[in-house]
């Protein structure tokens, strides 16, 4: 196996090495119904400015029904480096140790069907997996609005500091090792040390998967020179039911990895806590009620400060919108848990399913 430490060839970077001295680079992208972005997160696949002969191009789809298939079909048939597995459990986890187990590469690199990448992202991957030393790398996501005021208004919020707490990966310019990425390049050898993604984990599994990575001694490196996109969700409706979502596989998170999360990932349930309990407990003392009315005022100072913040950059259309999205992401996101405590209690010591590489089927 070629040495994944050997750094890449890229346009105007030096002296290009010989092909065969490149490490390879397998793309895996998990897919169910997603028609509307799948052509675009292929064509930034196959438009890499990396050697097209080192990169291979793994979709698992979980039986999409919307004519996802036949279009990832069509690339199959003109690229013969792209491959089109089935997820016939059409949960994520499932998909990515399919593809993991059917990627013959040095390095894998995870992406979501939403996404896209920048034309020099696994050039860029391979140079920081060789100058970090890290196990994983991965960089920048810039969210990209589908559509609308609002659309563009939650990709505000969340590449906000308000917004995201220290999620470096949504806005950070400096480069440091990190507790987690997104559509993170990750050596080969991780999986043979650390095993596969935790199968019980719809959602949220990279989390608890790059936590078992620095566990066991690993590192994962984030650098904002890599660039990928995302597609924002359209409506506060839909981005209100991707937050809850993830709120609410967090609570699995915790169940199978009690320290794969970090604190930003727990303060929207604080804070949905603290605004439950003090409104029951203000029925009986006007302490909680002034505690209450405190805690209201100064989100709202904060949340009103930070859409001024952002309106003074991007425009102030936005100032009447972002403090809606902000008490969307953080309402839904700790309402979440609580939905989570409901449907999976508090599962303690239960032992990870975290799949066996799998050939799937073509």
């Amino acid at each position: 196996m070629v040495d994944s430490r050997v750094s890449p060839s890229r346009a105007g970077h030096g002296t290009a090495p010989a092909l065969d001295s490149l490490p390879t680079a397998a793309v895996v992208v998990p897919v169910r119904n997603e028609a509307r972005h799948i052509a675009q997160c292929l064509q930034s696949v196959l438009d890499q400015d990396y050697a097209k002969e080192r990169i291979q191009l793994i979709v698992v789809d979980g039986m999409s029904e919307d004519g996802s298939r036949e279009l990832v079909s069509t690339f199959c048939s003109r690229h013969r480096n792209v491959r089109l597995l089935d997820n016939p459990h059409r949960i994520t986890p499932v998909a990515i140790n399919i593809g993991i187990g059917n990627a013959n590469a040095d390095i894998v690199i995870l992406l979501g069907a939403h996404a896209y990448l920048a034309p020099d992202y696994i050039s860029r991957c391979v140079a920081a997996l060789r100058s970090s030393g890290a196990d994983v790398v991965g960089g920048r996501v810039i969210a990209v609005p589908t559509e609308g005021i609002v659309s563009e208004s939650i990709c505000l919020a969340i590449a906000h500091p308000f917004g995201v707490g220290n999620s470096r990966f949504r806005y950070s310019e400096k480069a440091a090792f990190v507790d987690t990425v997104p559509y993170g390049a990750y050596r080969r050898e991780v999986f043979d040390k650390v095993g596969l993604f935790d199968e019980e984990l719809v959602r949220n599994q990279d989390l608890e998967f790059n936590h078992r990575i620095n566990a066991a001694g690993g590192k994962v490196f984030f650098t904002p020179t890599i660039g990928s996109y995302y597609h924002s969700r359209t409506s506060l409706v839909e981005f209100w039911k991707q937050n809850f979502q993830n709120g609410l596989w967090n609570v699995k998170v915790l169940g199978q990895s009690p320290r794969g999360l970090s604190l930003r990932h727990l303060v929207p349930l604080f804070f949905v806590l603290s605004l439950a309990v003090s409104a029951i407990l203000s029925i009986f003392t006007p302490i909680a009620l002034f505690l209450l009315l405190g805690i209201v005022l100064s989100y709202a100072l904060l949340s009103t400060a930070s859409s001024c913040h952002i309106a003074l950059r991007s425009g102030w259309r936005y100032f009447f919108i972002l403090p809606f999205v902000f008490l969307c992401l953080h309402l839904s996101y700790g309402m979440g848990y609580l939905g989570g405590f409901v449907k999976f209690g508090l599962p303690l010591g239960r032992k990870p399913q975290r799949g066996k590489p799998d050939c799937g089927v073509k």
